[in-house]
């Protein structure tokens, strides 16, 4: 977090800069500097004076939002000069305006009182907003009727963890969509589930002994066993 004056991009369509979406000065200039034809791409944002936030174009390597914002602007410097024209900024501004309006996953993090998209046969399977933008609507838009079980709307839940930010379990959900085979997610996540609860229940037990110093070898056994299923 820094208190500082803010830049952003204007949405061509409100002329107001995209909420949610703040780039200190040296990130913006540094974008000028790579993809010369998006110069003047970010104004100051209007605001009585500096305020606290975070950079969006921060990078730090667990933020995934960093790469997808860098990869849309690197994408429309791309394809101006490919086609040898100005930049689409609407175009640009519309894709960082919804990307930012939708929260970052929280990857395994247990979220208290979030809306999370569920299954109507499958509801133990909660997936965020942004997972199910990245995974799940383009299924939905290719007829899935694997995707057509996801309820129309979210749903607030006590307690919930997202369960698609894995590329492994990316994979398991496109695959059933595409064999149209419900039964194989269904085994998938249940498998999951059922080994997530048994490392949570091991690391439990550790921490009931005591400082994890002592079990810091078995510690890291497990947390190496869930990125194998996570």
């Amino acid at each position: 977090m820094a208190v500082r004056t803010w830049w952003s991009i204007k949405d061509p369509y409100s002329g107001r800069c995209i909420q949610d979406f703040n780039v200190c000065y040296h990130c913006a200039k540094a974008v000028e500097v790579l993809f010369p034809n998006l110069l003047g791409v970010f104004v100051p944002v209007d605001s009585p004076g500096p305020t606290r936030d975070i950079c969006s174009l921060h990078f730090a390597p667990d933020r995934k939002r960093f790469n997808l914002y860098f990869d849309l602007l690197e994408g429309t410097y791309d394809r101006a000069v490919a086609n040898k024209s100005a930049p689409n900024i609407p175009q640009l501004a519309t894709k960082v305006r919804h990307m930012s309006s939708v929260g970052e996953c929280a990857r395994d993090d247990v979220v208290r009182g979030g809306a999370w998209h569920m299954m109507e046969k499958l509801q133990e399977f909660t997936v965020c907003e942004e997972c199910f933008h990245d995974v799940v609507f383009p299924e939905l838009e290719a007829g899935s009727m694997v995707a057509r079980n996801f309820y129309q709307k979210p749903q607030r839940l006590r307690r919930a963890a997202c369960q698609l930010y894995s590329q492994r379990m990316r994979d398991v959900f496109r695959r059933a969509c595409q064999k149209d085979d419900f039964k194989y997610l269904q085994v998938k996540v249940r498998e999951r589930l059922d080994i997530e609860m048994d490392i949570k229940k091991s690391l439990q037990k550790i921490d009931d002994h005591g400082p994890q110093e002592a079990f810091r070898e078995e510690v890291e056994k497990l947390v190496r066993e869930w990125r194998k299923w996570e």
